[in-house]
């Protein structure tokens, strides 16, 4: 069999080969290979970067090699492969996979071979998961003048472009010819050049690409500070890597009178050089470029246009999170309009790039802004400095008059240096607890997108420890940052609005704010409104989006959950917003009433999530399959909106404790209300199956025990199990609950809701889960293996429910009883009417006859 061999393996093997012949050993041996490997610099950055000591396995190989038998005398053939080494590197080109075998490939392969350099290696945990993460790290090309965006796309520091799909695929196309794919993309600053250029690199780190590019590694070069020489060596060693792209940025920039750039591309236009992106303007190529051979004969010119304004609003959407991250502000989606729409009276800017520069400078000067000291406490400062200057002129003076005066001055200044001294501190204090809030804040996300990274790596320990450890409480501290902010009157982020952005484009043009935003001067002009001053209390700021105090909603007794931040919407379609009831994974949940009055629990989805038409369509599915739940035990859904920028779902609002708070206020259940929990809750259980859901995350907090029996709620990442979906590599759930099957990631059906709710009657009748509520590995053991404690469950349960919940903590899912069955064995039927279950079940459960 052929075997592809990479030019660093070949010559790895020639050094073998002479190390062999040199010290009279007729066979080509393992020792004689890994020394040769190890004398290569790449393989030991690779090894370091691992953290794999190769000074110990250089130590180890000479040891071996030390033990070999020696022939010596003129009949003695030059050295050969030994078997074990054939056998290697057979294993080696099966690995690459059709790729050329690299020094790694060969080194996984001497690992697993059972000779002393295979036991060598694995002493030394010399492994391919191993090496092939620490080659994602390594860049292809070292040198200070030459990026590897491919790492930083392994590494997630490159985000993903939006738009731009014809030209991405048309650059693919160009790279993936036999000759003359090299690429030239031309288009204005700002329109996305080098954004094309990092999709590229994120579609080569997952490999999205056609064969021929398959593990390529795209590396940036910066010609300009270049010095002689750097540039031979660095085509040199990706040549002898092979599989690079060159990236070669604003070339006409660098192609400036006797400039190396003819040279350069001479270069790298040779058959067998590595491929090359090249970027300029129009004008850079008509200017600069039009003369060199070198570009018009070897090159494709791809044109890269404008985006469009509704592309950039799309562009400056999926960037939103990271700019209020960075700046610590809100920003209005008006203000992302603004900023498509008005980059373009800019002069030299272009879309996108030219939206996202404004919105940065006004997200900067607004948040610059918002860290002033108040207006009240600056005045405060203004009246302690003239009372100061006018003691200072009296002390000079010995009249009566002075005198008395001096007095009341020094009066007045004592109770003004107090009320300033009181101001600053409370002023002080608001903006440490807000620069807090959004410290928590930017944690919050990066453990979300750690988790998410885990999730897709199938690290599910990882992901649970995040998303069930790390998050719960990072979020719990940021509510309580963001309340502290609130309660001082210093509103967590101030928001970023339409004027703020028509502002920063008007003082560049010098003309008034109405020219720009088009709005008629004066009391009725959108932008006179928004920018019309006002008085405010101290620390509110004309922008800060603070809303006034909702009187109506104390009155009427609203003491539920959290108020309203100023991120928050107040009405949506026809409900009107009161308070916060909880976060989750996908959305909040707020009370609100509808327009007769009516309290109502709406969830709105986060707007990042809207972003992703997955995510979307999973919440159209779960709208369609909510309504198809009986309302039996449950709350029930009363409206949906998805056509608008916040979708949303309204549904019953609950009054009373969820069942974890009443048992740890009130006290642990038994008996008969133990009996009519289990009922209430199979029964919403037995109705979300029938509706072909399954909850996955049935638990303590998602059961609440209104005042006419116990409602299950929560569907936010219910699955509908007759669209096939799968979990695999993703826990969705709570650990403590969750059934085994949802760690192993296979497919998830209603058992694993039974599974739950067995462990949910244990906490109500014990004050804990049975697999115990310590370390998440803890807990997936026991789980994995059958081992729960249900404490002195089996004294507080009557013996039907107690033969239950055994049945439903069995690991098998398939030994577990359906929750239809469950139900029916609590009420004491065997076979009632279909359609009379649910309800008698309800019945049961609320005590009514």
């Amino acid at each position: 069999m052929e075997h592809r061999i990479s030019e660093q393996v070949q010559e790895a093997v020639k050094a073998a080969l002479r190390r062999a012949a040199d010290a009279g050993h007729p066979e080509i041996e393992p020792p004689h290979l890994l020394l040769a490997l190890l004398d290569d610099e790449d393989l030991r950055a690779l090894l370091a970067s691992a953290g794999i000591d190769a000074a110990a396995l250089r130590y180890g190989a000479d040891a071996l090699l030390a033990r070999l038998p020696v022939a010596s005398g003129a009949s003695v053939s030059p050295p050969r492969l030994s078997a074990v080494l054939t056998r290697a590197v057979g294993a080696a080109s099966k690995d690459a996979g059709g790729d050329a075998v690299s020094a790694a490939h060969l080194l996984v392969a001497l690992a697993a071979a059972g000779d002393p350099v295979g036991r060598l290696l694995r002493a030394e945990d010399v492994t391919r998961h191993r090496l092939l993460v620490a080659g994602t790290h390594q860049a292809a090309v070292r040198s200070p003048y030459a990026r590897d965006l491919t790492v930083a796309a392994f590494e997630g520091r490159i985000d993903p472009p939006l738009g731009l799909a014809a030209e991405s695929r048309r650059l693919i196309e160009i790279l993936s010819r036999r000759e003359g794919g090299n690429a030239l993309l031309v288009g204005e600053r700002g329109v996305g050049k080098s954004a094309l250029v990092a999709g590229l690199a994120l579609r080569l780190a997952g490999l999205d690409v056609p064969a021929a590019l398959r593990g390529a590694r795209l590396v940036a070069l910066d010609l300009t500070p270049m010095p002689d020489g750097e540039l031979d060596r660095i085509v040199s060693a990706a040549e002898r890597r092979g599989g690079v792209l060159f990236v070669l940025e604003d070339l006409d920039a660098a192609a400036r009178p006797g400039s190396a750039v003819p040279a350069v591309l001479g270069r790298l236009t040779v058959p067998g050089a590595p491929r090359v992106i090249a970027t300029t303007t129009p004008a850079g190529e008509r200017d600069r470029l039009a003369d060199l051979p070198a570009l018009r004969g070897n090159f494709q010119r791809l044109p890269v246009p404008e985006a469009s304004a509704a592309d950039t609003t799309m562009i400056l959407r999926h960037l939103r999170t990271r700019f209020e991250e960075h700046h610590r502000i809100a920003i209005r989606d008006a203000a992302l309009v603004a900023a498509a729409r008005l980059a373009n009276r800019l002069e030299g800017r272009f879309l996108p790039g030219g939206a996202v520069e404004l919105l940065d400078e006004a997200a900067t000067r607004l948040q610059v802004g918002a860290s002033d000291a108040p207006a009240e406490l600056r005045e405060l400062e203004r009246r302690v400095t003239r009372l100061e200057i006018e003691r200072f002129a009296l002390l000079k003076e010995d009249d009566e008059a002075s005198r008395a005066r001096l007095a009341e001055v020094e009066r007045d200044l004592a109770g003004l240096r107090r009320d300033e001294g009181a101001l600053r501190h409370r002023w002080s204090r608001a903006r440490n607890d807000r620069d807090r809030a959004a410290e928590l804040r930017r944690r919050v996300e990066d453990v979300r997108e750690e988790a998410e990274r885990a999730q897709r790596d199938g690290d599910l320990e990882t992901a649970a420890r995040l998303l069930y450890g790390e998050l719960p409480d990072l979020e719990q501290r940021l509510a309580e940052a963001v309340e502290r902010t609130e309660a001082a009157g210093m509103p967590d982020r101030v928001a970023l609005r339409e004027g703020d952005v028509a502002a920063v484009v008007a003082d560049a043009l010098d003309v008034p704010v109405e020219e720009v935003t088009g709005a008629e001067p004066g009391p009725l002009g959108a932008a006179a409104r928004l920018l019309r001053p006002r008085p405010v209390p101290a620390f509110q700021d004309v922008r800060h989006d603070k809303a006034p105090p909702e009187p109506e909603a104390e009155e009427a007794g609203v003491h539920t959950g959290m108020p309203l931040g100023p991120a928050d919407p107040r009405t949506l379609g026809g409900y009107r917003l009161l308070r916060r009831l909880g976060q989750g994974g996908q959305g909040v949940v707020y009370l609100a009433e509808d327009p007769g009055g009516r309290r109502v629990a709406v969830k709105v989805l986060h707007a990042v999530a809207l972003e992703h038409s997955k995510a979307r369509e999973r919440f159209l599915r779960e709208i369609d399959a909510a309504r198809r739940v009986a309302s039996f035990c449950t709350a029930q859904v009363l409206d949906a909106d998805f056509a608008g920028e916040l979708p949303y779902v309204v549904s019953e609002y609950v009054t009373g404790p969820s069942l974890r708070r009443a048992v740890a206020e009130d006290g642990t259940r038994s008996g008969g209300a133990l009996d009519r929990l289990a009922i209430g809750t199979i029964t919403a259980l037995a109705a979300i199956a029938e509706a072909g859901i399954v909850h996955r995350d049935f638990k303590p907090d998602n059961v609440l025990l209104g005042p006419d029996g116990p409602r299950v709620i929560d569907f936010g990442i219910a699955r509908i199990t007759d669209a096939g979906s799968s979990v695999t590599g993703q826990a969705i759930g709570t650990p403590a609950y969750m059934a085994p099957e949802q760690f192993e990631g296979g497919r998830i059906g209603p058992a694993a809701d039974v599974y739950a709710w067995a462990c949910t009657m244990v906490h109500a009748a014990t004050g804990r889960p049975p697999h115990g509520a310590d370390s998440i590995p803890q807990i997936m053991y026991r789980k994995l293996r059958g081992e729960a404690d249900l404490g002195d469950f089996p004294a507080r349960a009557s013996g039907t429910l107690r033969a239950l919940v055994g049945e439903g903590l069995r690991t098998a899912p398939g030994e577990r009883p359906a929750a239809r069955d469950v139900l029916l064995r609590l009420i004491g039927q065997d076979a009632p009417a279909p359609t009379r279950l649910l309800a008698e079940g309800a019945a049961r459960a609320t005590g009514t006859p």
